[in-house]
């Protein structure tokens, strides 16, 4: 186990932010998952549907691969969104869904 963990912010006021746990070599998704943060995803995070999208609040990811910026093309998503699919968490990192 490792002390790394990613912060969900939620977007309706009031609402705490959650601290979710993240193993090595554990994308996003699956961490959210794991951590009982609910994540949408039409393709069970097989890196297809595009409705796993996050928005990048804080901290630093790379920028997505060819495969990755398709997908995230296809789904008109913003520059500070990625999908958790396919996100490695990063120390410092906070994310926010529209439906949190």
């Amino acid at each position: 186990m490792t002390d790394l963990t990613v912060t969900c912010r939620s977007q309706w006021p009031g609402r705490p932010e959650r601290v979710v746990p993240v193993a090595p070599g554990t994308d996003l998704f699956t961490a959210l998952r794991e951590g009982g943060v609910p994540i949408a995803s039409s393709c069970t995070g097989q890196k297809v549907c595009g409705r796993c999208l996050v928005t990048v609040l804080a901290g630093q990811v790379g920028a997505p691969e060819a495969d990755e910026q398709r997908v995230l093309d296809r789904a008109g998503a913003a520059p500070d969104e990625r999908l958790a699919c396919r996100l490695a968490p990063t120390p410092g990192l906070v994310v926010t869904a529209g439906y949190w």
